[in-house]
């Protein structure tokens, strides 16, 4: 997962039914061996949600799924 990504969160299901989708805005720090740091807790990242209200939430990467890559 990377800044540019277009990511959606299936588990969770507005009324519609359809999944929440939004695009990651700022990823959590990285180490020195190139991955995302785990020393406090689950990472998260920043995403900017689709949904028409202009919402961004910090969401833990665990409950995001890739659904399209940034170049």
């Amino acid at each position: 997962m990377k800044i540019g990504d277009l990511v959606q969160m299936p588990s969770f299901s507005g009324m519609s039914g359809d999944c929440a989708v939004g695009v990651v805005i700022k990823m959590p720090p990285i180490g020195n061996d190139g991955e995302v740091r785990r020393d406090r807790g689950t990472p998260k990242v920043l995403v900017a949600w689709a949904d028409g209200g202009g919402m961004m939430d910090w969401e833990p990467m665990d409950w995001l799924e890739v659904i399209s890559a940034a170049r």
